[in-house]
C-alpha cells in the first residue's frame, strides 16, 4: 500500500474537526458526508463519514477504521501524533479499468459515487491524482450551502496538506499537524482580528467580584468621541489592549452595560461610550465564562456574527442553523405514521407544551413496555389517550418528571415512566440525565429486538431523536439477531 493510503487518516480526521467540530451539536450527523479518497494503482482507498457507499451501482460495506487495519496486516501504520476524535468508515476496492488514466475530477467522482441521495460540493485534490477530499450534502437538506467558516477551514487545511504532498521527502516524514485553532485564526477573514484573540479570551476567563465576564469591547475604525470616559491621551498612561493589562480590562469590563462598550482604536482603549454603528469594525460580546463572540461591523448597514468562542474551542456562528426541522425527522425517521406523529408534536401549538423539557418514547410496544416497567412500580399506567387530538387537555402530561410513552399513531399509555437498561453504548457526559437515560434504555430495545424512538426536547427548545436504527444501535440488533439465529 502506498504511503498516501496511510496518510488518509489523519487526514481524513483533520477534516471531519473542520465539519463536524465546527457545529456545537456534536452528537447529531450532519447533512454534509466527508469521503477521502487514495487511488493506489488498481486499488481505490476509501475513507468516508458514510457506513455504506454506493459505488457504480452497488452497496459498499465499509468497516469502523480499528476494525479494517486489523484485516489489513499490510497496513504500517503512521505514528500517531493526534487523538482520533472522528473515526472513519474505510472501504476499498479494484477500479473498473485500471489500464485507463482518467481524470479525477468533480464528474468523474460524480459518476463513479451514486449520489442519489447526496450533491456534491467540493472536490479538491490534494496530492495529484492520488489523493482527493470530497464533500457531499443531504438532498433532502434544503438549505444549499456550505457555511462559510466550514469552507475556509476546509481550504485551509487542504492547503497545508497539499504543501505537505508536494514536498520531495513527504514519504519519509511526519504528516502535518494541525491545530483547528491556530487554522481559523490564520483564515483571512480573520487575521486583523487574531491579535485580540488571545487577550479576549483572557478577560472572558476572569472573575470580578465572583461575577462572570459580561460585557462588550468595541474594535473602532476611528478614534471618534462617544464616550462617557475619555481615557488620558499621553504615552505614559495609555492603556493598551492587551495581556499585560488583562485584569485591568476586565475590571472596566463592569462599566459596559446599557449599549456601553469599551471603545478600542489600533490597540489601544481610548473610552469607554455608546459607539455609532457606522464606525465600529468589530463588536467582541463575552458573554460568561471562556466565552465570547464577534460581531462584524465592517459591511456597510450591515452587522451579523462571524465567528463563537466557548471553553477554548471556535463554534460557527450561533445564526448558521444547519439542522432544519424537517430534514432531521426524515433523516432520522423513515417509518411514515411515527415520521407523521413527530412532525404534529414539534410544531404549532403542540411544542409550546414542551416549554420545560420532555422525553418522549415512541414504540409500537408502547402497551407492553409500560405494563412491565408498572408492575415495577416505575411509572404509571393510563388509558390510551390521542395526544394530538386531546393535546390541549394532555399536553399537562408533559409537566412531570419521566418519560411519555406513545405507540406510533401518538397514543399515550404510560406517564412519568422511569426508563431502565443497561449501559451498553457510551454516554455523552455533557448532556443531561434525560439524554443518556434515553440512550440506555434505547440500547436495551435494540438488545431487545424492539424497535423504538426517543425525542429527547431540552428547556431550550432543541430536541434530539434517537432510534434503534441509529449506526451505535445496529451492531446490537446484529450480535441479538445472530444470537437469536443461533
Amino acid at each position: 500500500m502506498l504511503i498516501e493510503s496511510m496518510m488518509c487518516l489523519p487526514l481524513y480526521n483533520d477534516m471531519a474537526l473542520s465539519i463536524f467540530g465546527l457545529y456545537e451539536d456534536n452528537d447529531e450527523r450532519l447533512p454534509y458526508s466527508l469521503l477521502v479518497v487514495a487511488i493506489d494503482e488498481d486499488e481505490m482507498y476509501i475513507f468516508a463519514s458514510k457506513k455504506d457507499i454506493e459505488l457504480n451501482g452497488k452497496i459498499i460495506q465499509t468497516s469502523p477504521y480499528k476494525e479494517w487495519v486489523k484485516n489489513h496486516p499490510d497496513i504500517i501504520e503512521i505514528p500517531r501524533r493526534f487523538i482520533l476524535h472522528y473515526e472513519p468508515n474505510v472501504t476499498s476496492c479494484k477500479l473498473s479499468d485500471p489500464d485507463l488514466k482518467f481524470n479525477y475530477d468533480k464528474e468523474f467522482f460524480e459518476n463513479t459515487f451514486d449520489t442519489k441521495d447526496m450533491d456534491l460540493l467540493h472536490s479538491w485534490p490534494v496530492c495529484t491524482d492520488r489523493v482527493f477530499l470530497l464533500i457531499y450534502k443531504d438532498k433532502t437538506f434544503k438549505d444549499s450551502f456550505f457555511p462559510e467558516l466550514m469552507q475556509d477551514t476546509c481550504e485551509a487545511i487542504n492547503f497545508v496538506w497539499h504543501e505537505f504532498f508536494s514536498t520531495e521527502s513527504y514519504r519519509n516524514a511526519k504528516p502535518p499537524h494541525i491545530d483547528i485553532n491556530e487554522t481559523i485564526e490564520s483564515i483571512d477573514k480573520y487575521k486583523e482580528l487574531a491579535p485580540y484573540f488571545k487577550t479576549i479570551t483572557k478577560i472572558s476567563s476572569l472573575f470580578y467580584e465572583k461575577t462572570h465576564s459580561m460585557g462588550s469591547i468595541a474594535i473602532m475604525k476611528n478614534k471618534v468621541n462617544y464616550s462617557i470616559l475619555i481615557m488620558a491621551d499621553n504615552e505614559e498612561e495609555t492603556l493598551s489592549f492587551s495581556m499585560e493589562h488583562a485584569k485591568l480590562l476586565r475590571k472596566l469590563l463592569e462599566t459596559t452595560r446599557n449599549h456601553l462598550s469599551l471603545l478600542v482604536y489600533e490597540k489601544n482603549v481610548y473610552g469607554i461610550g455608546k459607539p455609532d454603528n457606522e464606525n465600529i469594525k468589530y463588536i467582541f460580546n463575552l458573554t460568561g465564562q471562556m466565552e465570547w463572540h464577534i460581531i462584524d461591523h465592517s459591511t456597510e448597514g450591515k452587522s451579523f456574527q462571524i465567528l463563537r468562542y466557548k471553553h477554548g474551542k471556535y463554534y460557527l456562528p450561533a445564526n448558521v442553523k444547519i439542522k432544519n426541522r424537517e430534514w432531521y425527522i426524515n433523516n432520522k425517521i423513515k417509518d411514515e405514521v411515527i415520521n407523521k406523529t413527530v412532525n404534529k408534536l414539534l410544531t404549532g401549538e403542540e411544542s409550546e407544551a414542551f416549554k420545560h423539557g420532555a422525553l418522549l418514547i415512541i414504540t409500537d410496544k408502547a402497551k407492553d413496555e409500560v405494563h412491565r416497567l408498572c408492575e415495577k412500580k416505575r411509572g404509571l399506567r393510563t388509558e390510551p389517550i390521542d395526544i394530538i387530538s386531546e393535546f390541549n387537555e394532555a399536553s399537562a402530561l408533559c409537566d412531570i418528571d419521566g418519560a411519555l410513552f406513545l405507540d406510533k399513531k401518538g397514543f399515550c399509555h404510560g406517564i412519568g415512566i422511569i426508563l431502565d437498561g443497561e449501559a451498553i453504548v457510551n454516554g455523552t457526559p455533557v448532556r443531561g440525565s434525560r439524554f443518556n437515560s434515553a440512550k440506555t434504555y434505547i440500547s436495551r430495545c435494540a438488545a431487545k429486538r424492539i424497535e423504538a424512538y426517543a425525542l429527547i426536547i431540552s428547556t431550550d427548545g432543541n430536541y434530539d431523536i434517537l432510534t434503534t436504527n441509529d449506526a451505535e444501535y445496529i451492531p446490537i440488533m446484529d450480535i441479538q439477531g445472530n444470537e437469536d439465529a443461533g
